[in-house]
């Protein structure tokens, strides 16, 4: 028996290069997404220490090879479901904490 979908918003294929920031040790670690929505994101993150389901970290979605990242552009997230770690990477779901309609309308016009 199929389960239904209980995402609110479609998926969308994305490899983006991002980061994300742990608010227990404000480091940064590097990431790339699988795929997009306007309500979260699947991506795999390189990791020494693995992160855990209900953990709230800060994602920054970037693709323009810049090193800063600026308080603003930190998206809240939790992490809804994760992987063990492998090879010092771990595969996260995340859920933003408020829906991102721009990175919704961004992903679907480059689809």
């Amino acid at each position: 028996m199929l389960t239904p979908d209980r995402r609110r918003h479609p998926r969308h294929h994305a490899e983006v290069s991002c980061k994300i920031r742990c608010p227990d040790t404000g480091r940064y670690l590097q990431a790339i997404t699988t795929d997009l929505s306007e309500g979260g994101a699947l991506l795999t993150v390189r990791t020494s220490r693995p992160l855990a389901d209900g953990q709230t970290i800060e994602l920054a979605l970037r693709d323009d090879g810049q090193v800063l990242v600026r308080r603003e552009e930190l998206i809240l997230a939790q992490i809804v479901r994760s992987s063990a770690r492998l090879d010092d990477r771990q595969i996260l779901a995340l859920r933003f904490e408020r829906p991102q309609v721009q990175l919704g309308r961004s992903v679907r016009a480059a689809a």
